[in-house]
C-alpha cells in the first residue's frame, strides 16, 4: 500500500508524456530523430529519466514529510521508502528505453542488445537521480533552491540551453524545476508558520497587482524588438534601376518569389529550392529581385538572403548539393522548438506575475541567431551577426539585392501589414493602417522573419509603435492607425504569399514600361502544404496526384510483412526479420495521415488556404499570359512526415529532399522537372 502513490504517479507521467509524443506530428518527429542521432536519443531518454527522478523523489517527501519516517530502518544511509521510490523509478523507466531501442534497431540484432544494455545503465542512473532528490527533500529549502535554479537558468537563456539540450530535455528540466520548487516550498510551509505567512502575503500582493493592472493599466503586450525610430525605405523604382544597371541590359531578368507558410518545413523547403537554384546557376544571384514570404517561408527567405550576402559561403557540400544548399541543410539540423518551449514553461509563468524576462518570441529569434552564428563563424566572422543586425543596416547599399516583403496580418484590420526593405506604396489594400513595419521600427532580421510567423498558441500577438511623423499624434479616424498596432501570423490572410507577389509583378511591369525597360520576369511559387489536392488545385495537372499516390503506396508497403523466399540464415531473411520485428511499433508511432473531420479552427484555416490558392492561380495565369514571363511551382505535396512545428528530423528532411533531388520514391518527379526547366531558362 505504501508504494501505490508512487505507481500512480509513474503511470500518470508515462501517460502524459506518451500522449504528448505519440499524438501530435511534431512529437512523433522528435521521437523519430532518435533513430539516426545518438545524442537525440540520449537527450530523449534523459528527459524521461529526469522527470521520473523528480516525481519519484518528491512524492515520498510529500507523503512522509521530514519528521515522519525518521525512525525507519535504513540501508546505506537511505530510508526504506526512499529506496523503494528509487527502485520504482528505475524499473518504470526501462520500458521506455526498450521501446526507443526497438524503434532504432531490430529486436534480433546485436545493436539492439547494446541499446538495451545502455538503457539499463541509464535506468540505474535514474534510480540514482531519484535518491539524490530524496536527499534534497530532507532539506526542503535546498530542494526548492535547486528547482528555482533550473527554472531561472532556462528562463534567462532559453535559446542557449535549448540548443544544448534539445526540446525533450529542456522541457523536462523546466517541468522538474517547477516541481522541485513547489514541493520544497510546500514542505517548508508544513513546518514553519513564518514561511506560510510569507507565501500568503506574496499571493495576496500578486492578486492585488493583477487586479490593479486589469482595471488601471493596459494589458502587457509582446513588443517587437528594435528601436522605435522612423526611416523611409527604398522606393521600388529605385530598386528596379539598380538591377538594370547591374545586369547592363534593357532586358534584365528579375526573379519574384512567393514562399508559403508552414513552420519549419516551409523554411527548409524554401531555402532548399532557392539555394539549389543559385548553386546550379551562380549567375542568377543578382537576378533575385523581390521575395514575398509568410510564416516559415519568411524564415527560409531570411536565411537565403543572408547566405547571398556571405562571400564564398559553404558548409560541407557534396556531389548532390552545392555550397549554399549545404548551409541551408545544416542550418535546419537545429531543434528550433527547444528555446521557445523552454521559455513557455519557465519565463512565461514568471512574467505573468513579474515581467522581468524576455517574451518567448525572443527565445525563438535568438535560437535562429545562435544557429546562424555557429554556422557562419567558421568561414566568415564578419557575417556572423547578419540575423541579429537590423534590416535597415543594408538599406544604404547601392548594389542590387534581394528585397524581402514579409507578410503579417493586422489584428485590427485583418489585412496584410508588411515588413520590407522596400517602400510598399505599390501594395493595394493593406488594412486601415497602411504602414511598413520595417520603416516604423529598426528591427533585426530574425525579428522581421518572426513577425510573419507569430502563430497563435506558440507566440503572442506582436506589437509596435507607429513612429511615422506624418501619422504619429494624429487622430485614428484620420490615419487609420492606432498609436500601437498589433500583428499576427501572415498566413491568416494569404498563406501562399501570392497576393503580394501578384501586386509586385504588376507594379514591376508598370514601372519598367514607364522607364523603357522590358524585363523578363520569372515568378517562383513555393508552396509548403503536404496535401496533394492543394498542389493539384494550383497546378491543374494530374501528375501531382499520381506522384502522391506512389508515395503513399510506398509508405503502405513499409507496413507489410516481408516473407523471404530463401534460407533461414540468409541476408534476405535477416533483413526481413529486422523489418518484421519493428513493423507493429512503426504502424503505431508513424501511421499514414488519415482524413479527419476538422474542427472550427481547422475549417477556418482550410478556408484561408482555398482563398490563397485562388490568388495563387490568378498569379499563375497572369504570368503565363505574358510571353516575357515564366511561372514555376515547387510543391511539398507528398511529404507525409513533415510536421508543422519548429523541429525537423533527419528522416523528414530526407523525405523532403526526395521531392526535389530525384532520389526518393519519385525518381523524376514534377519538382525536379520544374527545377530543370527553370535552370535551363536561367542559363540561356
Amino acid at each position: 500500500m505504501k508504494n501505490i502513490p508512487f505507481i500512480v504517479a509513474g503511470c500518470l507521467i508515462i501517460a502524459v508524456f506518451g500522449l504528448a509524443i505519440v499524438y501530435p506530428d511534431q512529437g512523433r518527429d522528435l521521437l523519430r530523430s532518435t533513430q539516426d542521432d545518438a545524442w537525440s536519443g540520449f537527450c530523449f531518454y534523459a528527459a524521461i529519466g529526469f522527470l521520473f527522478a523528480s516525481i519519484f523523489g518528491c512524492v515520498p517527501a510529500l507523503f512522509a514529510g521530514r519528521t515522519v519516517g525518521e525512525d525507519e530502518a535504513t540501508r546505506f544511509g537511505f530510508r526504506e521508502h526512499e529506496l523503494a521510490a528509487a527502485g520504482i523509478a528505475g524499473v518504470v523507466s526501462l520500458p521506455t528505453g526498450l521501446l526507443l531501442a526497438a524503434v532504432a534497431e531490430s529486436v534480433y540484432s546485436l545493436e539492439y542488445l547494446l541499446f538495451c544494455l545502455v538503457y539499463f545503465l541509464i535506468g540505474v542512473l535514474v534510480a540514482g537521480q531519484t535518491l539524490v532528490v530524496c536527499l534534497l527533500a530532507r532539506v526542503p529549502w535546498l530542494l526548492g533552491a535547486v528547482g528555482l535554479g533550473c527554472v531561472l537558468a532556462i528562463a534567462t537563456v532559453p535559446a542557449q540551453i535549448g540548443e544544448w539540450l534539445g526540446s525533450a530535455l529542456t522541457l523536462a528540466v523546466g517541468l522538474a524545476g517547477w516541481q522541485l520548487l513547489l514541493v520544497g516550498l510546500s514542505l517548508e510551509m508544513r513546518d514553519s508558520r513564518t514561511v506560510r505567512a510569507v507565501v500568503v502575503a506574496v499571493v495576496l500582493v500578486v492578486i492585488a497587482e493583477q487586479v490593479l493592472l486589469y482595471f488601471l493599466a493596459s494589458p502587457r503586450t509582446d513588443t517587437i524588438r528594435g528601436d522605435a525610430v522612423f526611416r523611409a525605405a527604398t522606393p521600388l523604382d529605385e530598386a528596379i534601376r539598380r538591377s538594370v544597371r547591374a545586369q547592363g541590359t534593357a532586358t534584365p531578368t528579375l526573379i519574384i518569389v512567393a514562399a508559403a507558410g508552414g513552420g519549419i518545413r516551409a523554411s527548409y523547403w524554401t531555402s532548399k529550392i532557392l539555394t539549389h537554384i543559385v548553386d546550379r546557376v551562380p549567375s542568377s544571384r543578382p537576378k533575385f529581385f523581390i521575395a514575398s514570404g509568410v510564416s516559415g517561408g519568411s524564415v527560409g527567405l531570411a536565411l537565403f538572403r543572408s547566405l547571398l550576402a556571405v562571400p564564398n559561403a559553404s558548409c560541407s557540400p557534396t556531389e548532390r548539393i552545392g555550397p549554399l544548399e549545404s548551409c541551408s541543410d545544416k542550418f535546419h539540423e537545429q531543434d528550433f522548438l527547444a528555446g521557445i518551449l523552454g521559455a513557455t514553461v519557465t519565463s512565461e509563468p514568471i512574467n505573468i506575475v513579474l515581467p522581468i524576462f524576455a517574451a518567448r518570441s525572443v527565445a525563438l529569434e535568438r535560437t535562429w541567431e545562435a544557429r546562424w552564428r555557429s554556422l557562419v563563424t567558421p568561414f566568415d566572422t564578419r557575417s556572423s551577426d547578419l540575423f541579429s543586425t537590423p534590416m535597415r543596416s543594408r538599406w544604404s547599399d547601392t548594389s542590387p539585392r534581394l528585397s524581402l516583403v514579409l507578410n503579417t496580418t493586422s489584428i485590427y484590420g485583418g489585412d496584410r501589414m508588411p515588413v520590407s526593405d522596400l517602400r510598399t506604396d505599390w501594395m493595394h489594400e493593406v488594412g486601415p493602417c497602411k504602414v511598413n513595419i520595417a520603416e516604423q521600427v529598426d528591427l533585426p532580421l530574425s525579428t522581421a522573419a518572426n513577425s510573419s510567423a507569430r502563430f497563435p498558441g506558440l507566440e503572442e500577438w506582436g506589437w509596435f509603435p507607429v513612429t511615422d511623423p506624418a501619422l504619429k499624434g494624429r487622430k485614428e479616424i484620420e490615419t487609420g492607425c492606432k498609436d500601437r498596432e498589433g500583428i499576427a501570423d501572415g498566413g491568416f490572410f494569404d498563406n501562399f504569399g501570392a497576393t503580394t507577389a501578384l501586386e509586385a509583378y504588376n507594379a514591376v511591369k508598370q514601372l519598367a514600361a514607364a522607364s523603357g525597360v522590358k524585363p523578363k520576369i520569372f515568378v517562383v511559387q513555393i508552396s509548403s502544404d503536404p496535401v496533394c489536392g492543394t498542389a493539384h488545385l494550383l497546378d491543374e495537372r494530374p501528375d501531382r496526384i499520381l506522384e502522391c499516390r506512389k508515395i503513399r503506396q510506398a509508405r503502405e508497403q513499409e507496413f507489410e510483412f516481408v516473407r523471404p523466399n530463401v534460407g533461414l540464415f540468409s541476408e534476405e531473411a535477416r533483413k526481413a526479420t529486422s523489418h518484421n520485428s519493428r513493423i507493429h511499433i512503426r504502424r503505431f508511432l508513424y501511421p499514414l495521415p488519415e482524413e479527419q473531420v476538422p474542427g472550427v479552427f481547422g475549417v477556418a484555416m482550410q478556408a484561408s488556404t482555398v482563398s490563397g490558392i485562388g490568388v495563387a492561380r490568378q498569379l499563375k495565369r497572369r504570368v503565363e499570359a505574358d510571353p516575357d514571363s515564366r511561372f514555376y511551382h515547387f510543391s511539398l505535396a507528398g511529404a507525409l512526415d513533415a510536421p508543422l512545428g519548429w523541429a525537423l528530423s533527419r528522416y523528414a528532411r530526407t523525405e523532403i529532399d526526395g521531392l526535389l533531388l530525384g532520389d526518393g520514391v519519385i525518381k523524376d518527379g514534377v519538382n525536379k522537372r520544374e527545377m530543370d526547366r527553370l535552370i535551363a531558362d536561367l542559363s540561356r
